[in-house]
């Protein structure tokens, strides 16, 4: 049964959670002929990513290289996140991480809509996307919860209760039912330590190789005032 929850209890304040990521618990080879679709060929067109963010500070992005890596941990728990807007009907994509052994962290505003009201639906998780391939398989969702902050806001930016988690259903891997954290490893996390960081990020931007392959950012964070 999928369920969407629209908040969770705050974390208390100043308080900080820890739990470690994990790399794989199986060996699997992934498999790159596992095509979901052919992607759109796009003309000549010459894409330069930003250095400098809209608060003037400076950060850098290339796509992951070679591009095989992203199927090697940790980038296999990165990947490209597909859903539908059911009032509308469009097909739309996000990033997302596996974070531990059942739940895949992304933005709130990939899962739900502050001006109108309502979630998205079909979520689908495919885990070291590249290029139309899913090299460990497609992952349905089962659960899905984002913040207060983000559902009583109006859609703009910054938020920092904009983001998400949703729950994925363990499937069929290797002979075996599993865990999507077992199949690719998971990232963990760490709360209330962001500030004066470096952080390397992970995702799929559809202005940069038209979202098809995997890009990295990396760059201090810092708070806006």
């Amino acid at each position: 049964t999928r369920r969407a929850v629209e908040a969770g209890a705050p974390a208390s304040p100043g308080r900080q959670r820890v739990h470690d990521g994990r790399p794989p618990a199986v060996d699997l080879v992934p498999a790159w002929n596992n095509k979901l679709f052919e992607p759109v060929r796009l003309g000549p067109v010459e894409v330069r990513p930003e250095a400098i963010g809209t608060q003037g500070y400076p950060f850098t992005t290339t796509r992951v290289f070679p591009d095989a890596a992203v199927s090697a941990y940790p980038y296999s728990a990165t990947g490209k996140l597909f859903f539908r807007d059911p009032r509308t009907g469009a097909s739309n994509v996000c990033t997302g991480s596996v974070i531990n052994r059942r739940l895949i962290l992304t933005a709130g505003h990939c899962v739900f809509d502050t001006a109108r009201n309502y979630f998205f639906d079909r979520f689908l998780f495919v885990p070291a996307f590249r290029a139309g391939a899913a090299p460990f398989g497609q992952w349905d969702w089962a659960f899905v919860r984002t913040t207060t902050a983000w559902v009583n806001g109006t859609g703009s930016f910054p938020n920092n209760g904009d983001f998400a988690i949703i729950e994925a259903v363990d499937r069929a891997v290797g002979g075996a039912t599993r865990r999507i954290g077992d199949v690719v490893g998971f990232l963990g996390f760490v709360t209330n330590s962001l500030i004066g960081q470096h952080v390397t990020t992970l995702g799929y931007p559809v202005n940069l190789d038209n979202g098809q392959r995997m890009q990295t950012t990396g760059g201090e964070a810092r708070r806006v005032a």
